[in-house]
C-alpha cells in the first residue's frame, strides 16, 4: 500500500501551494467561497473542482463504497484480511458491481484469500445489476475478464439489481436473496449530492456542465475536471486518463484566464488504452477493439503504473 502513496504535504510544496487536508462540503458562488469540513471558508478569484464522484446507493452492514477512495483504503488495510478470512461458500465476500473496476477487485480479493488463508473457490461472489462483464465493452474483452474471473474461482450473478440491504443479506430487484459477510460496492460513479444545492449549472444527471475549456458553463471563475463534469462532447467514460489529459489543460487554461488570454481547448481522446489486472500474474489490454492479455501486459502495467507515481514522488 505504500508504494501507492504520495505525500501531499510534500508534493504541494514543491509546487508552491497551500496544502489543507480537508473535503469539500459546500460552494457559495456569490461570495466566490468553498466551504470545508474543517469549518473553513475560502474565498478565491478562481475556484478548480475535481472532486470524483461517489458510488451510486447500494448501503447496508458491512458493505464498504470504494468511493471516495481513501475511506476505502483505510478500512481495507484495517480489515480487508479479516473479512476475506471469515468468508465461507454460504456467506461469501461480496463485491457489488459488473464494471471493470469490480472484476478487478473480486479477482484480486479472491487471489489474496488464497495466499494469505488458502480459501477454496466460492469465496468471493461477484452479483451485478448487468447482464454482461464490463457492459459496453468489446465482446473479446468481456470473454477475457470472464475466463480471468472463472479462474479466480469468484462465483458471478448476473442480472441481479440490488434494490435492498439488511443484516439478513442483498435482495435484487428478481427477489433473489445473497447472503454475504462483508463486501465492496463497486456500482459506478454518481456526483455529489451537495453540487446540486450550489447554483451552478449541472447536467441532468447531477454533474457540473462545463465547456470545452474546462470552465463552468454559469460560472465562468469556476472549473471542474475529472469525473465531476461533463462537457459539450457529452458524458466520457469515467476513466482516469481523461482527467490525467485535462489537468494539462486546466493548468494552461487556469494561468490564461489569470492573463486575460484566449483559453484552450479540450479534446478527449476517441481511443485509450486500458490495463486491467486479471489474476495469476497476467493483465488484460485494450486499445479500440484489440485485446491482448499475458504476463507482459502485466508488467507493462506494472512499468506505467510505478512511473506514474514515481513522478510525483521524486
Amino acid at each position: 500500500m505504500a508504494a501507492a502513496q504520495v505525500d501531499l504535504t510534500r508534493l504541494a510544496k514543491r509546487a508552491g501551494v497551500k496544502f489543507i487536508q480537508a473535503s469539500a462540503t459546500g460552494l457559495d458562488p456569490q461570495r466566490r467561497s468553498l466551504e470545508c469540513s474543517n469549518g473553513a471558508r475560502l474565498e478565491a478569484a478562481l475556484i478548480s473542482l475535481d472532486l470524483g464522484g461517489m458510488c451510486r446507493a447500494v448501503s447496508g452492514p458491512g458493505l464498504i463504497p470504494i468511493k471516495p477512495l481513501d475511506r476505502w483504503a483505510l478500512a481495507w488495510h484495517a480489515n480487508g484480511d479479516a473479512w476475506l478470512a471469515s468468508a465461507q461458500p454460504e456467506a461469501p465476500f461480496c463485491v457489488v458491481g459488473g464494471g471493470i473496476a469490480a472484476v478487478e477487485l473480486a479477482i484480486a480479493c479472491a487471489e489474496r484469500a488464497q495466499q494469505v488463508h488458502g480459501a477454496l473457490e466460492g469465496r468471493v461472489h461477484l452479483i451485478s445489476g448487468s447482464e454482461a462483464i464490463a457492459p459496453g465493452e468489446p465482446v473479446a474483452l468481456q470473454r477475457r475478464l470472464s475466463s480471468a474471473l472463472a479462474r479466480a474461482g469468484v462465483q458471478l450473478s448476473m442480472g441481479q439489481h440490488i434494490q435492498h440491504v439488511d443484516d439478513q443479506g442483498l435482495t435484487s430487484a428478481r427477489g433473489h436473496r445473497f447472503a454475504y459477510r462483508a463486501g465492496l460496492v463497486a456500482t459506478g460513479v454518481a456526483p455529489s449530492p451537495w453540487l446540486a444545492q450550489t447554483g451552478i449549472a449541472t447536467t441532468a444527471a447531477g454533474w457540473v456542465a462545463r465547456e470545452a475549456s474546462l470552465a463552468s458553463r454559469s460560472h465562468p471563475w469556476i472549473w471542474a475536471s475529472g469525473d465531476m463534469a461533463e462537457g459539450p462532447q457529452g458524458a466520457l467514460p469515467k476513466a482516469g486518463v481523461h482527467a490525467v489529459r485535462q489537468g494539462e489543460v486546466l493548468a494552461r487554461n487556469l494561468r490564461r484566464a489569470i492573463a486575460h488570454s484566449p483559453l484552450e481547448t479540450f479534446r478527449p481522446q476517441r481511443r485509450y488504452l486500458s490495463l486491467i489486472r486479471s489474476g495469476a500474474g497476467q493483465a488484460t489490454g485494450r486499445w479500440g477493439r484489440w485485446c491482448a492479455e499475458g504476463e507482459w501486459v502485466s508488467r507493462w502495467k506494472s512499468a506505467l503504473d510505478h512511473s506514474f507515481v514515481d513522478s510525483l514522488v521524486a
